[in-house]
């Protein structure tokens, strides 16, 4: 990722890492922070956060559920509100979250977004494990 844009603003890394000597925190700056913030709102839970209860994104919920096409439906829309709510720094093109080929019980989100002050498009994609017992 390129960190030219500062502007956007500097973050700790995540997971926070901090100096061998414990003097500072690791951060990062620009569209790595954009980055690591769509990380942190899609792997947060709403109501971890006491200052803020509404942040993050409702998907433990839906641990051990079944999946089809309604499921992956409303997974999209939790992430594409959270992260409209919560980013205010991308434009979000599109969520897509599709059942993993070879692992049934891992769903594939792709999140594609737009920084505009930069002008940078980026997709993003991680796995959710859905059915962890597997």
């Amino acid at each position: 990722m390129d960190n030219n844009y500062a502007f956007l603003g500097t973050g700790w890394s995540f997971p926070p890492s901090f100096a061998d000597n414990g003097g500072y925190v690791h951060t990062v700056s620009g569209t790595d922070d954009v980055f690591e913030s769509i990380k942190i709102i899609t792997t947060t839970e709403p109501e971890e956060r006491t200052m803020q209860p509404d942040f993050g994104c409702a998907l433990s919920g839906f641990a051990f559920t079944g999946i089809t096409e309604a499921l992956l439906s409303k997974i999209e829309g939790i992430i594409q509100n959270a992260l409209i709510m919560h980013e205010r720094r991308i434009n979000l093109e599109s969520v897509n979250v599709a059942q993993d080929e070879n692992d049934m019980g891992i769903l594939k989100i792709s999140v594609d977004y737009v920084v505009p002050e930069s002008n940078s498009r980026f997709n993003m994609v991680f796995p959710y494990y859905l059915n962890e017992a597997q």
